[in-house]
């Protein structure tokens, strides 16, 4: 593709960096929602936080070099803090819609847990393989302890939820 027909679509590089990042961004969350679309909520993010670690896609590299770039260039940080801000609704919608059902506890905050998600995902993404392991069973039992304590309390969980 010519650099003109590419900026014929978009505006600049940090666009097309940022499109690249939505476009396989919904495929993936589809591709989580409709893995099992019977599962809770709260379940899908446990299922999300497990795999994690093992992701070692281009994505992963994709948006940690996107958060360098919007570190050092406004040009990059304005597209990033929109599409983070999109990412960061989404998920919260998901977290309400838990709430909402009963599967996540009502008093936790959206924006928070939001934040707390994003977090754990970028320090998988900086965290390459061989640099710091940890055996998958240890990661998966702390997964579900952490998830556990943001479930409901004691009494106010509905059936079939998060146990």
């Amino acid at each position: 593709m010519s650099n003109g027909a590419l900026y014929a679509h978009f505006g600049s590089k940090a666009e097309l960096l940022v499109a690249a990042l939505r476009a396989h961004g919904r495929r993936l969350l589809a591709d989580l929602l409709a893995a099992d679309p019977d599962r809770s909520i709260a379940e899908t993010l446990l299922a999300a936080g497990r795999s994690l670690p093992g992701r070692r896609d281009a994505r992963g590299r994709l948006i940690v070099e996107a958060l360098v770039a919007a570190r050092r260039d406004e040009d990059v940080a304005g597209p990033m803090r929109d599409y983070l801000g999109e990412r960061s609704d989404l998920l919260a919608g998901l977290v309400r819609l838990a709430q909402d059902g009963g599967e996540l506890d009502p008093g936790l905050s959206p924006g928070a847990l939001t934040h707390f998600c994003f977090l754990s995902s970028l320090g998988g993404a900086l965290v390459p393989p061989g640099l710091h392991v940890v055996d998958g069973e240890e990661r998966s039992a702390l997964i579900v302890r952490v998830a556990t304590v943001l479930a409901p309390p004691s009494g106010t969980r509905q059936t079939g939820e998060l146990q």
